[in-house]
């Protein structure tokens, strides 16, 4: 019997779209390299912009701007409000 723990999950961009159209991503310099078709639709201009230009974190506080703090607020509700 095969472990579901072993399944490789794997989406294509339309896939992805469809399950999470407000997805934002990020590369290590904090620029938006990816949107969602929802989320383009709100902010067409945040493609390629770096993150804290566009946007901030209103909730929890986070001081710092690097891509190491976003990721320690991991399973944390974040609210991000547009600048």
């Amino acid at each position: 019997m095969r472990n579901i723990a072993d399944s490789i999950f794997t989406f294509d961009t339309k896939q992805f779209n469809k399950l999470f159209p407000f997805y934002i991503l990020l590369n290590e310099d904090m620029v938006i390299t990816n949107v969602g078709k929802s989320f383009e639709k709100l902010f067409p201009h945040a493609l390629h912009q770096h993150f804290f230009t566009q946007f901030s974190i209103d909730r929890p506080t986070v001081t710092a701007a690097s891509i190491t703090d976003l990721l320690a607020l991991d399973n944390q509700a974040i609210i991000i409000k547009s600048a």
